[in-house]
């Protein structure tokens, strides 16, 4: 901050200014970015045209320890990134330059009518108003490397854990990613760094042969039932946190609430880490929530951030389509977010979600989509629900990586917290390649 004190004389040598030391860059926005489109004419012919999506939509966030500027959702694919204009706010003042590609030492001085090339990191350098201090920071910014609504995968370090294992289950929480293997007689839980998805390590405690059945990940802990004790069991401290409780089966989390069934088959909910448990309003029979292979997902909905659809499929014997209810949980919708409404196709069944033997619901770029093992064994095809659970679609660009050509005996899909799509086998860890 610039401060003036004046003195008897009016001349400019007898005014003391005192500058600020400060330095940090403390808002940045992109402003219109340029992307090229492809399509192909009634005749077949390609061609390409250009457009201008508004950059502002994509948020920026300022890490201040590490000094990093980028942002979680990538821009569309197509989008040139060699000529954006950015806005960029700095404390106090401070001026902001530009580090040169070639030349750390050589620099221009930041302008927001003058475009830069974000195909690569770039440094901006921070200098305080004062001149006697500087800060550096880089900006990452992050465009898809492929088509939305096509999947791109990356083969994560080989592990032996799941080899002999007949169920999976995985999930993360915290940065980690879970994964519970299940045998005749016991559940080990098996856990990654999500950042890498290597280097696995396997917990030295057992568990309850159908445990891996039963677990749920809130916003940063791992829940699991064992036997008739509910437990925490995120890596780091494990804590019981009840026994004969309200619930006999844990079906999975939404936010920091946790969702089971009682022995009754019941639809029940606890927000309170478990402790108590109370029934969830259905708007139709009972008798139809899922008892086996459940999955429970949820995502934003496209108009309201703040509201959520919540979907729960799973069957309820060996040889009808999933059943399907959905409802919506979130600011402003206090009415509606009491009631699980069921997915009634009125005996259509031409797209319904089918009867695997094992199944995994995940949510991919705002839809909800299955991945699992058929009935006869065989790799099922990736099904998308464009419809909130009513319809579910084979689309091209939704395949399994080439590294599934061997049919795995157990399959698990989930997404992490950066919502990338993740597969594992008894044979391959996988993960979606989204930037």
């Amino acid at each position: 901050m610039l401060t003036a004190v004046a003195c008897n004389s009016k001349s400019d040598s007898d005014i003391n200014y005192n500058y600020d030391d400060d330095t940090a860059i403390t808002a940045f926005t992109l402003g219109t970015v340029a992307q090229k489109v492809h399509t192909t004419g009634s005749k077949g012919q390609d061609s390409v045209y250009t457009v201008n999506i508004t950059g502002s939509n994509y948020k920026f966030f300022i890490d201040q320890q590490k000094r990093l500027i980028w942002n979680p959702d990538s821009l569309p694919y197509g989008c040139d990134a060699t000529k954006i204009l950015a806005t960029i706010s700095a404390m106090n003042g401070a001026s902001i330059r530009i580090i040169n590609l070639d030349d750390a030492n050589a620099y221009k001085v930041y302008s927001s009518t003058d475009s830069i090339d974000f195909s690569q990191d770039r440094k901006l350098r921070v200098v305080a108003q004062s001149g006697r201090s500087h800060r550096d920071y880089t900006v990452r910014v992050g465009v898809r490397k492929v088509k939305e609504g096509t999947l791109a995968w990356e083969q994560c370090a080989p592990t032996d854990l799941f080899a002999s294992a007949s169920h999976l289950k995985g999930l993360v929480a915290g940065g980690k990613v879970y994964v519970f293997a299940g045998f005749a007689d016991k559940t080990l839980m098996c856990v990654a760094d999500a950042a890498t998805g290597s280097d696995w390590t396997e917990v030295n405690q057992e568990f309850a042969a159908d445990a891996w059945d039963n677990v749920a990940a809130t916003d940063n802990d791992v829940w699991m039932m064992d036997g008739n004790t509910l437990r925490k069991v995120t890596v780091g401290r494990g804590q019981i946190i009840g026994k004969n409780l309200a619930v006999v089966r844990l079906i999975g989390a939404v936010g920091n609430t946790l969702y089971g069934l009682d022995a009754q088959g019941t639809l029940m909910s606890s927000a309170n880490d478990g402790t108590t448990w109370q029934p969830e309003a259905l708007d139709d029979d009972e008798s139809l929530i899922p008892t086996s292979r459940i999955s429970l997902v949820s995502k934003p909905l496209d108009t309201n951030g703040k509201v959520k659809r919540l979907l729960l499929a799973g069957y309820r014997d060996f040889s009808s389509p999933a059943a399907v209810w959905t409802r919506l949980s979130g600011t402003g919708f206090d009415q509606l977010e009491s009631r699980w409404s069921f997915t009634n196709l009125a005996g259509d069944l031409r797209y319904a979600l089918p009867n695997w033997e094992q199944l995994s619901v995940v949510v991919v770029e705002g839809n909800f989509v299955a991945v699992g093992i058929s009935g006869s064994g065989a790799l099922a095809p990736m099904l998308v629900s464009k419809d909130q659970g009513i319809t579910w679609k084979h689309y091209d660009g939704y395949a399994y990586p080439s590294q599934l050509s061997a049919i795995p005996n157990v399959l698990t899909a989930f997404a992490d917290e950066n919502d990338k799509l993740w597969i594992v086998t008894d044979k391959n860890v996988l993960r979606q390649v989204m930037k």
